[in-house]
């Protein structure tokens, strides 16, 4: 379903890990499917004797070594300068770091070279996402980046949040993490969001640093978007049991089931979803980021070439929601 719906518009998504076999294999299926055109960066000859050696063909698939793409850096390093030349880096550093595939990759999608970008596999999550958040905007109404996985359980997706950004998140930090998430699952995945904030405190049962800021957040969400399913602190049993939750709380303002859960920091989102994958066996999608003006995601290391192309689908249904909402904000902003 979420490759089908990508398939609407074709986008151009850039893969700054492209000597990784698994990037080869996923950009051949994400063209044959008609998901998107794949940008491969990557050392070109070793590209293609890789693909020869797996009997890929690499026709309709672009292929692009920012070592000898010197018109692009020529174009890339002055604008990067230019961006951050008030945090410390000269004209001389910006020549250099615009070597990094993923600095790369930020840069073409800051001079919209491309729609979309995947990277992680061969990389650890910081040093992919720090180029994009150092040369690409926040999206309008974001303070923070944010991630979302989603868990699949029997056919039902659950949404966890936030499982690889933030620590330790403020209330009003842990606020826009859920209604970022309650936003992701209702424009990008057609599922109307019940909100449950996650906390070792039920419904005010527990003292604590950790339950009064989730309670923060809550109250926060309330104000911003009072018409959201969204409540909390709660149990995890108490979020997705309906029975447990009508019992024993029936004020509660979920009315059914939770499937967006929002954790109260990273180490309790992050172990949540790997146990429902590696011990209960559940599919997981992600990490699928949000709070950033283009669509920048992030595979995991040990991701399989199916992942790659679910993650780039999402990624693509992510570029063209943001395509259309910066379209939008420029005709109003012309009809002033």
């Amino acid at each position: 379903c979420i490759r089908d719906r990508a398939k609407e518009r074709a986008m151009r998504v850039v893969y700054p890990q492209g000597n990784d076999p698994r990037i080869i294999r996923a950009a051949r299926r994400v063209r044959d499917e008609g998901i998107a055109a794949p940008i491969v960066l990557g050392d070109i000859v070793a590209i293609e004797r890789t693909a020869k050696d797996l009997e890929i063909p690499l026709d309709e698939i672009e292929l692009l070594n920012p070592q000898d793409a010197v018109n692009h850096r020529q174009r890339y390093a002055p604008l990067l300068f230019e961006t951050r030349r008030r945090k410390g880096m000269a004209l001389d550093d910006a020549n250099r770091a615009i070597f990094d595939p993923n600095m790369f990759a930020a840069m073409m999608l800051k001079t919209e070279d491309a729609d979309a970008m995947l990277g992680g596999l061969t990389t650890y999550y910081a040093d992919t996402l720090r180029p994009a958040l150092q040369v690409l905007p926040l999206e309008h109404g974001r303070s923070i980046v944010s991630a979302l996985y989603i868990v699949m359980v029997e056919g039902r997706p659950f949404f966890f949040a936030d499982c690889a950004v933030n620590i330790r998140p403020t209330a009003a930090e842990l606020a826009e993490i859920a209604l970022s998430a309650a936003a992701a699952a209702l424009h990008d995945f057609d599922v109307s969001p019940r909100v449950a904030m996650i906390s070792y405190s039920n419904f005010g049962s527990a003292g604590g640093e950790e339950p009064e800021r989730v309670r923060e957040a809550v109250r926060i969400c309330n104000e911003k978007a009072p018409d959201l399913p969204l409540d909390g602190e709660m149990h995890v049993d108490t979020a997705i049991r309906a029975s447990l939750l009508e019992k024993r709380h029936p004020f509660n303002r979920l009315g059914g089931p939770a499937n967006v859960l929002v954790f109260p920091d990273l180490a309790a989102a992050n172990g949540a979803y790997q146990l429902m994958h590696h011990m209960a066996g559940a599919q997981v999608i992600g990490p699928i980021l949000t709070g950033t003006s283009k669509s920048v995601h992030v595979a995991q290391r040990d991701a399989e070439v199916g992942d790659i192309v679910n993650l780039t689908a999402i990624a693509v249904l992510d570029a063209q929601r943001k395509s259309r909402n910066s379209t939008l904000a420029a005709e109003i902003e012309r009809s002033f």
